[in-house]
C-alpha cells in the first residue's frame, strides 16, 4: 500500500511540476536574429555532388582549372543540416535562417571580367533554371 501511495504521489508532483512550467514565449520577429547564409559557401555535408551537371569539368570529362572566385565551392544541405543539428546557429543566438534560392541553377558558367574569362557560375542562387526542381550541388529530395 505504501508503494502504491508513494507511487501516486510521485505521479501527482510529475505533473504538478510539469504543469507549473512556464511557457515558451512565441516567437516574434520584433528583435529576432537573421542569418543568411549562402549555401555553397557554407559547409559541405556531401563531396559526392560536389561536381553536379558536370560543373568544374570540360566537355570530355575532364577537371579544367578552377576559378575559385566564381566556382561552387560543394556547401549543400547536408552541411546546413549537420550545423544545426550541432548546435551551431543556436550557440550564436540565431532564431531564423534564410538561405540562397535552393532551386536548379544554370548548369554552365557566364564568362565575366573584363575579358570574359572569369568563370562564374550561380552558386549564389540567383540564376534559377527551374523553379520546380533542387539543384543537385545541394542535394536531392530526401
Amino acid at each position: 500500500m505504501r508503494k502504491v501511495c508513494a507511487t501516486l504521489w510521485m505521479a501527482a508532483w510529475g505533473v504538478w511540476c510539469a504543469a507549473a512550467q512556464p511557457a515558451a514565449p512565441p516567437f516574434a520577429w520584433e528583435g529576432a536574429t537573421v542569418y543568411y547564409v549562402v549555401t555553397d559557401r557554407f559547409a559541405n555535408g556531401d563531396p559526392a555532388n560536389d561536381h553536379a551537371y558536370g560543373r568544374g569539368f570540360d566537355a570530355a570529362g575532364q577537371p579544367y582549372a578552377l576559378d575559385p572566385v566564381g566556382h561552387f565551392h560543394g556547401g549543400d544541405l547536408a552541411g546546413l543540416t549537420q550545423k544545426i543539428e550541432e548546435g551551431y546557429f543556436e550557440a550564436l543566438g540565431v532564431d531564423v535562417l534564410a538561405i540562397t534560392s535552393p532551386f536548379e541553377q544554370v548548369h554552365g558558367w557566364m564568362g565575366g571580367g573584363s575579358e570574359g574569362g572569369v568563370q562564374q557560375y550561380a552558386y549564389h542562387g540567383a540564376w534559377t533554371l527551374d523553379y520546380t526542381a533542387l539543384d543537385a550541388a545541394l542535394g536531392t529530395d530526401e
